[in-house]
Formats: C-alpha cells, sequence, structure tokens
C-alpha cells in the first residue's frame, strides 16, 4: 500500500485536538505529538489522511449523496443511514469551501472514521465510532435520557446525533442561526420528529397536537413573529441532552419540579404562588393544589396580555375546580358576558388576582372587607361603600344563604308559571271552540264593497309601530343572553356583531321603549284635561276606558262557558278583558324591566342610595319579567290577534286602523250599539284604498309576526336546554 500523505497542519491540528480531547493531554504534551504525528503516520487511525480522503471526496461530480443510494442504505439495514430529516442532506463532495465548518472544523476525517478499514471504502460506510470520545459528558446525558434509552432497545424512530445537530460534515456552533440547534431553530427541529405519523400514532396520548399547539402559543409566536430568543423553547423546559418523561421525578417538567422551571423565566411568580391558597394546598399535601401548568397548560401557553385570549379561558379553568362558583358565576350577568366573549365582563382573576389568590379573611387579599371596594373599582371606577354588597356568586336557589335573592325568584317565577299556563288554557280552548264556530258558520260575510270603520287614530297606529320595533329589538339581544347556555344564543349574538353590538342595540331599544311610554302618558295627561271634571268618572269607569271593572270578570266567565259549548258568546264593548291584560301588562312589564335595567345598566349611579344585593335581585326581576313579556306576547297576544281561526294569518286592524263593520258588529257589538244610538256610527266610516300599501303593511306584519313565533321556538328549546343541561343556571 501507498505511503500515506504527510499531514497538512489543519490536518495535525485536528488530530492533536482530537488526542488531547481522547486522553486528556497536557498542553505541554503538544509539540511532542505533533512530532510523532508528522514522522510516525502510523499512530493515526489506519494511518489514513485527509489528502488522501479528498481524492475521492474532493472531487465535485460526487456532489450529494442520490436518492436511491440512500434509500439502498436503508434498505440494508445500515445503521449509519438512517431516514433523516429531509433539511439534513449528507454532502459527499468535501472539497475547499465545502468541507467541514463550526467545531468540527480542523477535524481529521480518521478522528470519526476510525473503522475504514481500505481506500477505497465500501460503498455503504460503516457507521462512525460515536460522538462519545469527544463529547462525553453529552453522551452520557444523552443515554440516560429517553432518547438514548429509546436507541438501545432499537427503536428505530430514536433520534441520534446526527438528526438534531445536523450532519457530521456540517455541524454548526449553536448560536450560528443556521444551526438546527439554534434557539430560533431548535423547535422546529423537535418538531420535524415528533409530528411524524409514526410517532404521533404510537403516542397519541401524548404526542398529538403538541407541535401545533406549542407554535401557536406565546412561546411560538415569540420565535416565529417576533424571533425573540428569550422566548422559551424545547431545550429550555425539557432540556437538551438528558430529556425524560414529565413522570420521571428528575426531569425539569414534573409537577414536583415545575414551578422551578416556569420561576428561571418567570422571576418572582413562584414566591406569590407558594403564598396563595393553592401553595398552601400543595404544602399540606393536597394533590389537586394546582401548579403553573394546571391554568397555563404544557405547550398551548397563551399570553396574558391579551384580554381575549387566555384571560378569556380564566372562568372555566378555574371551574375545573371550583365547580359550584363556576355554577354561581354562570348565572350572573358577568357570567353570561363572558360565553360570548365580551372583553369588559369581570372574570375569576379580576377579583381574586392571577397568582397570590389569598382567602377572604387573609385582610391582604384583594375580596377581603377592607380592600374589595378597591377591586370592584378597577371596572366601576364611581362604585360607593354600598356596591360591595354585591353577591357576585349568589345562588338565587339557595334559601339558606341568599333568602332575599331566593323569595325574589319564587315569586317571579310563581307569576311567569301561573300566568302561562291560565293564558294557553285559554288560547287552547278559544282554539278549539273558534275552530268549530269556524266550520259552522264561516267567517265573517263580506259585501261586495265593504264599509270600513275607523277603530284606531293615527297616533295608536305609529305607537304600536315602535313598540313593535323596540320589542322585537330588545327580545333579539337580550333573550341570548337570558338562555347563553343555549346553543342558538351565540350564532344570534353573533348576528348581532358579538355581545358589544347587542348591548347598544339593547339599550337604544330600551330607550326607543321609554319614548313611547312617555308619549303615551302624554296622550292620557291630554285625554283626562279634555275629559274635565265633570265627565272623570267615564274617563276612569266609562265603557272607553281601560280600567278592569265587574263586567270583565262577567265576560271571561262567559267566554270560558262559550269555549265549553255551555252558553253564548258574551257581548264585549269596545276593550275586551284579554285587550285591558295586553295593556296593563305592558304597563307593569315596562316599569318592572325598565327599573331592573336601569339598575343593572347604572349600577354605580344606584349604589349611592341602594344597597349592592339590589342589582342581584334587579338580574333576577329583569330576566324572569322579560321572559314572562316575551313569552306573553308570542303566545297569547299573537294568538288573539292574529292566529286564532277567524284572523289567520294576520289582523291588520292596528295597521291600518279600520275593520269591516261586519266585523265590528260581531267582535264589539256593545260599542257598535252604542254609537248606532248616539248617531256617532256615520262619522266613524272611512273609505279604505290602501291598495300597495296594504300589501307592503301586510308583509312588514306578517314579517314582524314569524320573527316572534322563531323567537318563542328559541324560548322554548333554551328553557328545555336549561333544565336537562349541567352548565349554566339562567
Amino acid at each position: 500500500m501507498t505511503r500515506p500523505f504527510l499531514p497538512s497542519r489543519v490536518e495535525t491540528r485536528g488530530t492533536i485536538g482530537f488526542f488531547r480531547r481522547k486522553n486528556g493531554a497536557s498542553p505541554a504534551t503538544l509539540p511532542f505529538l505533533g512530532f510523532m504525528l508528522a514522522f510516525f503516520p502510523g499512530l493515526r487511525a489506519q494511518g489514513w489522511t485527509d489528502s488522501l480522503c479528498l481524492k475521492c471526496h474532493g472531487d465535485k461530480k460526487i456532489r450529494t449523496m442520490p436518492e436511491s443510494y440512500r434509500l439502498a442504505m436503508v434498505r440494508t439495514g445500515n445503521q449509519a443511514s438512517r431516514k433523516r430529516p429531509p433539511h439534513f442532506v449528507e454532502k459527499l463532495y468535501l472539497g475547499p469551501g465545502s468541507g467541514l465548518k463550526g467545531p468540527h472544523q480542523g477535524v481529521s476525517c480518521a478522528s470519526c472514521h476510525e473503522n475504514i478499514k481500505t481506500i477505497p471504502h465500501d460503498r455503504f460506510l460503516p457507521p462512525p465510532a460515536g460522538c462519545g470520545g469527544c463529547h462525553p459528558r453529552e453522551t452520557k446525558a444523552y443515554d440516560a435520557g429517553i432518547h438514548g434509552m429509546r436507541k438501545k432497545s432499537g427503536d428505530p424512530l430514536a433520534p441520534s446525533c446526527g438528526d438534531c445537530h445536523g450532519p457530521a460534515h456540517q455541524v454548526l456552533p449553536a448560536d450560528d442561526p443556521a444551526s438546527p440547534v439554534h434557539p430560533l431553530n431548535i423547535s422546529r427541529t423537535c418538531g420535524s420528529c415528533h409530528e411524524k405519523k409514526e410517532l404521533v400514532e404510537r403516542n397519541k396520548a401524548k404526542f398529538q397536537g403538541r407541535v401545533k399547539n406549542y407554535w401557536e402559543s406565546v412561546h411560538g409566536k415569540g420565535l416565529s413573529k417576533a424571533g425573540l430568543l428569550v422566548s422559551a423553547t424545547c431545550a429550555d423546559c425539557h432540556g437538551d441532552h438528558k430529556i425524560l418523561p414529565s413522570e420521571n421525578p428528575e426531569s425539569p417538567t414534573n409537577k414536583a419540579r415545575i414551578e422551578d422551571l416556569c420561576e428561571k423565566c418567570h422571576l418572582g411568580l413562584k414566591a406569590k404562588l407558594e403564598k396563595s391558597v393553592h401553595g398552601r394546598a400543595a404544602r399540606e399535601g393536597n394533590p389537586n393544589a394546582p401548579n403553573c401548568q394546571t391554568c397555563h397548560a404544557s405547550h398551548k401557553i397563551l399570553s396574558t396580555q391579551d384580554r381575549t385570549g387566555f384571560p378569556m379561558e380564566t372562568p372555566g379553568k378555574c371551574g375545573s375546580c371550583h365547580k359550584s362558583e363556576f355554577k354561581s358565576y354562570l348565572m350572573s350577568f358577568h357570567g353570561k358576558a363572558n360565553r360570548f366573549g365580551l372583553a369588559s365582563a369581570a372574570l375569576c382573576i379580576d377579583c381574586h388576582e392571577h397568582h397570590d389568590i389569598l382567602p377572604p379573611a387573609d385582610p391582604q387579599s384583594s375580596v377581603s372587607p377592607g380592600r374589595l371596594l378597591h377591586t370592584c373599582r378597577n371596572c366601576h371606577p364611581k362604585a360607593k361603600r354600598n356596591f360591595i354588597y354585591y353577591h357576585p356568586h349568589a345562588d338565587f336557589r339557595n334559601k339558606k344563604k341568599y333568602p332575599i335573592e331566593y323569595f325574589t325568584w319564587f315569586f317571579m317565577t310563581t307569576l311567569l308559571v301561573s300566568t302561562i299556563a291560565f293564558f294557553f288554557l285559554h288560547t287552547v280552548l278559544w282554539f278549539i271552540r273558534e275552530a268549530v264556530h269556524m266550520a259552522r258558520h264561516g267567517r265573517h260575510s263580506r259585501r261586495e264593497k265593504p264599509v270600513y270603520i275607523q277603530r284606531y287614530p293615527l297616533y295608536h297606529r305609529l305607537t304600536h309601530a315602535v313598540i313593535i320595533v323596540s320589542f322585537l329589538g330588545l327580545t333579539a339581544t337580550g333573550m341570548p343572553l337570558k338562555f347563553a347556555q343555549s346553543t342558538w344564543a351565540s350564532s344570534v349574538m353573533h348576528f348581532f356583531g358579538g355581545p358589544g353590538v347587542a348591548r347598544t342595540i339593547h339599550r337604544f331599544c330600551a330607550v326607543l321603549t321609554l319614548v313611547y311610554v312617555l308619549m303615551h302618558l302624554g296622550y292620557l295627561g291630554r285625554s283626562f284635561w279634555k275629559a274635565g271634571l265633570k265627565r272623570i268618572g267615564g274617563f276612569f269607569f266609562g265603557p272607553d276606558s281601560m280600567a278592569f271593572s265587574l263586567k270583565d270578570l262577567k265576560d271571561m266567565a262567559g267566554h270560558f262557558r262559550w269555549f265549553l259549548f255551555l252558553g253564548p258568546r258574551p257581548k264585549f264593548d269596545r276593550w275586551t278583558y284579554w285587550d285591558k291584560f295586553d295593556y296593563w301588562g305592558e304597563f307593569w312589564g315596562v316599569t318592572v324591566i325598565g327599573l331592573s335595567g336601569l339598575f343593572l345598566w347604572f349600577p354605580e349611579f344606584f349604589s349611592r342610595f341602594l344597597p349592592g344585593w339590589i342589582f342581584n335581585v334587579a338580574l333576577v326581576v329583569h330576566s324572569i319579567e322579560a321572559l314572562l313579556a316575551a313569552s306573553i306576547i308570542f303566545l297569547v297576544h299573537f294568538f288573539n290577534v292574529h292566529l286564532r281561526p277567524s284572523k289567520f294569518p294576520l289582523d291588520p286592524v292596528i295597521f291600518t286602523g279600520c275593520m269591516t263593520e261586519e266585523e265590528f258588529m260581531e267582535e264589539h257589538p256593545l260599542e257598535y250599539e252604542r254609537l248606532l244610538v248616539k248617531g256617532e256610527l256615520e262619522k266613524r266610516k272611512v273609505e279604505f284604498r290602501w291598495g300597495k300599501r296594504f300589501l307592503l303593511v301586510r308583509i312588514l306584519g306578517i314579517s314582524a309576526f314569524m320573527v316572534g313565533l322563531l323567537f318563542l321556538v328559541l324560548i322554548f328549546v333554551g328553557e328545555f336546554q336549561s333544565i336537562f343541561s349541567n352548565g349554566g343556571l339562567k
């Protein structure tokens, strides 16, 4: 065999460095080693020099390892040619400008390829002796980790040094931005293996979605979008070479050590956590005591700065342990608004702080009596002392703890159930009786040119139009909050552009309601003034009055007898008993809903005069009374004036202001006879020539009617889901 070439200066320096690292030679021995290597090349591994290797690997035609060659090596089971990630392509050309770089620059070929016996060597190059000769500490750590243990067991998916650091000829220092283990790249390097299909399927419970979650986390976004080297990488949490599963007590991600791990970057939070109720629970040996990972997860860690991100998830995280408090939170306005993503809604962390959570009895607690007002003022800056008596976790069904809220709820629920039950029976019986009547006698007989009688002046019709707009607007934006746990609520809220927009619409419709109430009160005052003292009795008790009288009770009793085929239908005057119920129901509803709504709208103002628990009462009253109003309008009023067989599909009288003389005679016979006797009937007769406008009125009326029926269905669905779901109560 031809005598090997003498080594160059670079080759000698690399060999000396290799020898020193393997044998621990001192600096004083280096000249002697250089002399020995220069004149006794046989001391080197097999005597091969880099110059000899470059006779082949310095030829540019060799380029890189062909794909077919690499696959053939995989098929033969050559351990040195395991399938690596696509960005690790082994370069076979090692000529000038493309040789070893970084920490391996100057290391001779023979330092790693000690087991080459002949030149030229076999096509399938035997594996190098390993990295342990030069890197014993890293190799020992690797062998003790999960990757090394799996490698020893023959796991083909277990990574080796080259899988992380790149091919041996292209290893770069860790601080080089092009290195696979640079902080900007190391998480991608880990992800290239941990998102492999074979590995994910084998460890589905552990690896599913972890890589994706990391890149969506605040740490991953800090690296990928902001280029922040301080962002935590896989190696920062799991280590670099001695990577252990979290179940191992020595792992930095073990439950017992996770706080120390986070403390490396998030200084001071561990001390706060140890002083909190959670830290005390951990010291007392509670296995369910939360730590950093409990709240922030492991890989999908969201930013705490974005109010719509991690903070909005905290109620659900707290609720996983504090179930009763979470249930009562969902019953409050704060909890309902949180379901729809209203960022301004109070969260657990707004009242109880983040890490230094203390019991209310502790004077330093944010919810202690001495600091509670300050905590409330973070959201309600003008709140007064009375404000702190609001119960954010009040369960109105808990009679012992919250008696005022309980009895309010009991009264309002009894009113709701009894009213709906009575009028539901009234509606069913009326439908059956009128269907029979229609089958026997048909609809009202009409002339070829019907005569119309004016029933409602323009003022009443305009007022009714405003009521339709405001009531449907209030219902559409309020009912999703009432039934926040229902599947349809979020869709309706999204339709209005989110809870912020819906809140604005709701308040606008509330103002609109106040406007028509004031208009009507002005109309009543004007009518009262025109009546004068001589006719004051007629104003309150006359046939045109909306006040209930003994006749209304007799009419209702007679109507029920007619329902049951036990007597004739009563003769009604200008206003029937159900008309008066609608009228006074509107007054009751506007008053109760309006006042309770004002309390909820301006809590800071009313806390100057009223204790905070009044807002708990207001929420119960506002919620149940709104449900009662919507149910009566959509279930009872719609039937009385539109859905009963003689009126279906729509009674246009409130839109046009007039009705045929035949209908007037049949439905209000006493008023008809009175006007006829007084000679005022002719004055009420009008010509009805609306043409296309009448078609438009019908379209608008039926549209509003259909929207009301839709919400009636949604109310039933919401009630059903609230009864049978284990989620948030209303």
